[in-house]
């Protein structure tokens, strides 16, 4: 799995994407999800986890949706 993630981030799409979606604001929005999502699974609550997981990605979804327009 790590293996595709990794291949995607090396496109030159993403790159731009990324550049294009990831300010300052957007990194500290992401890196708190990641810091709940870390936090479910560290306390055994795998509904919560799974559900701030689904929100994240639905966020970054969106962001980069959103970078296509441009």
């Amino acid at each position: 799995m790590m293996s595709e993630i990794n291949n995607v981030r090396n496109n030159k799409q993403w790159s731009r994407m990324r550049r294009i979606t990831l300010s300052p604001k957007t990194m500290a929005n992401y890196t708190e999800q990641h810091k709940k999502i870390l936090n479910a699974i560290k306390t055994r609550t795998p509904e919560t986890a799974a559900m701030l997981m689904k929100e994240h990605l639905e966020n970054a979804r969106s962001s980069l949706t959103a970078s296509t327009l441009f």
